[in-house]
């Protein structure tokens, strides 16, 4: 399996995610320049991973499954001493930001 560059992961990775029809739209969403994802786009299609109407082929969604991760570790220990006057009752992981728990938000990051 060849590996591919940081910017031709996120396009792939973005064309998963959402629906982007044309390379404009793929430009505006990662806010780039159009002749960066014109590159990208062709540089994908050379290898395989993309067809001519940018929809992921086999291969780009066997490549975007071995690259997703299998195992994490939520780091979530320590006092937190910067954050004294907001956390003396509850440990800092349990501290919410717009109603969601630091960790809860780490997890569904994940």
């Amino acid at each position: 399996m060849i590996l591919m560059n940081k910017n031709e992961f996120i396009l792939l990775r973005e064309l998963n995610k959402n629906n982007l029809t044309t390379q404009r739209d793929v430009a505006k969403c990662l806010s780039v320049s159009l002749g960066l994802v014109n590159k990208l786009v062709s540089g994908l299609k050379t290898e395989g991973y993309l067809e001519d109407n940018l929809c992921i082929t086999q291969k780009g969604k066997e490549f975007l499954d071995f690259a997703r991760p299998k195992n994490a570790i939520i780091l979530a220990a320590g006092y937190g001493l910067r954050m004294v006057p907001i956390n003396q009752n509850k440990p800092k992981a349990l501290l919410t930001v717009y109603g969601v728990p630091l960790i809860e938000r780490e997890i569904e990051q994940l």
